[in-house]
């Protein structure tokens, strides 16, 4: 597999420009992309003063060199993390700040943006940002603050825009453009049941109310409800509540209204009976984590038999069948049900004098 760096070059020129207000904000030019597969070079012009624009170039490389994200000449710095050898990527709201750790980007080794083991998955995550330093030439010894917004999309490198303060030494927060508050880029959607219920309504006409979480907290909690169709069929309202019109399945699914690329989505499972299945209690048995993601512990408390464990569906199906032989008191048996899709089931469990029947949710 071809590694691939990013080489990150500051170079000092020089341009009149206008004098800014406490913080500069400016979008990037037209076409500010690499392809990460081909190389090339691209140039982000920064004013640091009246008279002084450091020129921030991006360069992707192939191969498995000793390239990186650098920072050729000018003293130009990234925050980086502890071992100074990956840059940090950054989520709105972060401050870049003297007392961050800044590499020396002049010395070897450099620190790497992005390749195929750093900073991965990235790719359809939305912006995030860079943290600067950046050496004011009128000034020795002293630096300004920046970050730099960037997105990978599939192979391609892009620079959204980028912001500084002016003033010499000051913080400043990643996403901040001058005008209050940062805006905070949405990582991800999360769609549960109100109080977490089971994902089960049962049956035409009833309700479910679904919750979902914008990470992160900061973000704009707004999302746009809708329902996937499966086999069943309800709808939905602006306030997450599923009112079932149609026996089987369904996903209610949520969409960040700041980033429609952001979603998440839960099977929900429509059933007017459970063909006459009822929980029957047995103390001696304590089944958890109730709702599961994959596995299912049942502790059994003074049984020493052989027991047959069925997991049923709504429908009475058994869909997953196991004998073990359950110790001494305490011993815990350990059942795997990664293979069954979502949904409520009930657990049989039967031996010598015991059948124990529990309800349980899968919902990954």
């Amino acid at each position: 597999m071809k590694k691939i760096n990013f080489i990150l070059a500051a170079i000092i020129s020089f341009a009149a420009i206008q004098a800014r207000a406490a913080i500069v904000h400016n979008n990037a030019p037209a076409n500010s992309y690499i392809k990460m597969t081909v190389g090339g070079g691209l140039g982000i012009n920064i004013p640091v003063n009246n008279v002084d624009v450091v020129s921030v170039v991006f360069q992707g490389l192939q191969g498995g060199g000793a390239g990186g994200v650098e920072a050729s000449t000018g003293g130009f710095s990234t925050l980086v993390n502890a071992a100074g050898n990956n840059v940090l990527v950054l989520s709105s709201g972060t401050s870049v700040a003297p007392s961050g750790n800044f590499n020396n980007v002049n010395t070897n080794p450099f620190p790497v943006v992005v390749s195929a083991s750093v900073n991965t998955g990235l790719a359809g995550q939305g912006y995030r940002y860079i943290g600067v330093k950046l050496p004011d030439p009128a000034a020795a010894g002293m630096f300004k603050y920046a970050w730099i917004r960037f997105e990978i999309r599939q192979d391609t490198f892009v620079v959204k825009d980028y912001a500084y303060q002016t003033t010499h030494g000051t913080a400043i927060m990643a996403g901040d453009t001058g005008g209050g508050a940062p805006v905070v880029v949405v990582d991800s959607v999360d769609v549960k049941t109100q109080g977490g219920a089971a994902a089960f309504i049962n049956g035409p006409g009833k309700t479910l109310q679904m919750t979902a979480a914008v990470f992160p907290a900061n973000g704009s909690q707004a999302v746009n409800w809708s329902i996937v169709r499966g086999t069943g069929n309800a709808v939905i309202s602006s306030a997450g509540l599923i009112t079932a019109s149609a026996n089987g399945t369904i996903y209610a699914k949520a969409v960040s209204s700041a980033d429609n690329r952001k979603a998440d989505s839960l099977l929900i499972t429509i059933s007017s009976s459970s063909v006459g299945i009822n929980e029957v209690s047995d103390d001696r048995f304590s089944i958890y984590p109730n709702p599961a993601s994959g596995w299912v512990y049942i502790a059994a408390k003074g049984i020493n038999t052989e027991l047959s464990i069925r997991v049923m569906d709504i429908q009475g199906r058994c869909v997953k069948s196991v004998t073990a032989k359950a110790g001494t008191f305490g011993e815990t048996l350990a059942l795997d049900i990664r293979d069954i899709p979502h949904g409520i089931y009930f657990l049989n469990i039967a031996g010598e004098n015991i059948s124990s029947i529990r309800k349980i949710e899968l919902n990954r």
